[in-house]
């Protein structure tokens, strides 16, 4: 049986390792998108500090604001591909028919 001495995982959850060759890598944080980014209003139309549109100008994908709260969540895998998919999607919808 397995134990964690060192963060008290159950042992239910713990699977020996038993047979080489292991490998080690290095891991860091890495930036995946921008908490917090450019401010926009339901149209995708970038707004200025005091909340006015700047005209011709479109904010979509990872640059978005208010879209994550604190950190880019990567227990949703296609989260932010599929959102800038999508936003794109709409808004070339949108432009096309102006």
């Amino acid at each position: 049986m397995c134990e964690d001495t060192d963060y008290y995982k159950k042992p239910v959850f713990l699977t020996p390792v038993k047979q080489g060759p292991f490998y080690a890598l290095k891991v860091g944080p890495a930036l995946l998108a921008v908490c917090g980014g450019l401010k926009c209003n339901n149209d995708f139309q970038c707004l200025d500090e005091n909340g006015e549109v700047i005209e011709g100008l479109y904010v979509l994908g990872n640059i978005m604001g208010d879209i994550t709260a604190v950190d880019y969540p990567i227990n949703v895998a296609g989260n932010s591909h599929g959102r800038c998919i999508t936003f794109g999607y709409l808004l070339g919808h949108e432009l096309a028919e102006a």
